[in-house]
């Protein structure tokens, strides 16, 4: 390890990347454990103040993916799939990724969701504690999850539970306390063979090195968003974009206005899980309510989104009107309610 130590931290002038197949060697040494915690470390420190390449990116990426229990499903049943990817160390604002793969599913597009228990550096609500919150215990085997995308149309699943190597570093990511190349790469599992995919990041720069990294095998559209948080939502109290690479190399940059749809609103970032999980509620419910008009113009903004980019819908419009009847509807609320007993279900029973 101690070569790539060097070509990486050799400060800001002799600082190198590393090629694929040294970040790939790398990274096998890590989550191998054949690299020490000092080492590991002094690494991910040092690839943080030198920058990720994007190759070193795919390669820490598909290391994660290597040792990753896969989730059993066909491609071909579920060929509009979306691995939707957040920031693992959760969030400070409104997650409305839940409610919007909840309608998401509700329109024919199954979602997996996925991140950790909270982590350095944000501290948040991970979409794990959501959820928790809201009386869900997360599949424990790639089976149940299967299941879930199967039947619901919706699953998660907990990354260090099908990622033991990102169980084994949680202590260590702790003690750096700060963003590292993991943070990134985790987002990318894509373990159920997701042909679509959606990755939430922070800055325009995290953009440009997604955008500079080829497909991974198997994807046809991956779209990047600079999201709240670090996430895959869209912010609605600003204009944002989102940068699509296709396989067919079709790729482009659009430009994202809330107030194009009269979505646009200021934002709060003071939630807890339990109030994230009983606004879920009151959201999919069907009501429509000024104490949740952030929220829901969020869900709407997002769905739209999310519909026109991955479902086929001709224009963010269309899309719109439907997120708008579904959510007016309360069908979806059956849906989530069904899916998060269901878990319950399975704990009570075990």
């Amino acid at each position: 390890m101690r070569q790539f130590i060097k070509e990486v931290g050799r400060g800001k002038e002799g600082a190198r990347d590393l090629t694929l197949e040294e970040a790939l060697e790398a990274a096998a040494m890590i989550l191998d454990g054949r690299s020490s915690d000092a080492q590991t470390a002094a690494f991910l420190m040092a690839v943080r103040v030198k920058g990720e390449a994007p190759q070193e990116i795919s390669a820490f990426a598909e290391a994660l993916r290597q040792q990753t229990r896969r989730i059993p499903v066909d491609p071909e049943d579920l060929p509009a799939l979306l691995d939707c990817a957040g920031p693992h160390d959760g969030r400070k604002g409104f997650a409305a990724t839940i409610p919007v793969s909840i309608l998401c599913a509700g329109s024919g597009i199954p979602v997996l969701l996925h991140s950790s228990p909270t982590l350095p550096p944000k501290m948040g609500c991970s979409l794990e504690d959501i959820l928790q919150a809201a009386g869900y215990s997360a599949p424990t085997t790639p089976q149940e999850a299967g299941q879930d995308l199967r039947r619901r149309k919706i699953a998660y699943y907990s990354a260090e539970i099908f990622c033991p190597p990102l169980a084994r570093l949680r202590r260590l990511r702790e003690d750096i306390g700060v963003r590292t190349l993991l943070n990134t790469a985790e987002k990318l599992l894509n373990n159920a063979g997701a042909r679509q995919m959606l990755v939430g990041v922070n800055h325009q720069s995290a953009v440009d090195r997604l955008s500079a990294m080829p497909l991974p095998e198997g994807v046809d559209r991956l779209v990047i968003v600079q999201g709240l948080d670090g996430s895959e939502d869209l912010p609605v109290h600003k204009v944002s974009s989102a940068f699509v690479l296709n396989r067919d190399r079709r790729n482009r940059r659009l430009p994202l206005d809330p107030s194009t749809f009269k979505l646009n609103a200021e934002l709060r970032k003071d939630y807890t899980s339990a109030e994230q999980a009983e606004i879920i509620e009151r959201l999919l419910s069907g009501e429509d309510h000024p104490s949740i008009a952030i929220e829901r113009n969020l869900v709407l903004y997002n769905a739209a989104f999310r519909l026109w980019m991955f479902g086929g819908r001709e224009s963010m419009t269309d899309g719109l009107q439907e997120a708008l009847e579904l959510l007016k509807s309360g069908r979806c609320l059956t849906r989530y309610i069904a899916w998060v007993r269901r878990r319950q279900e399975v704990e009570q029973a075990a």
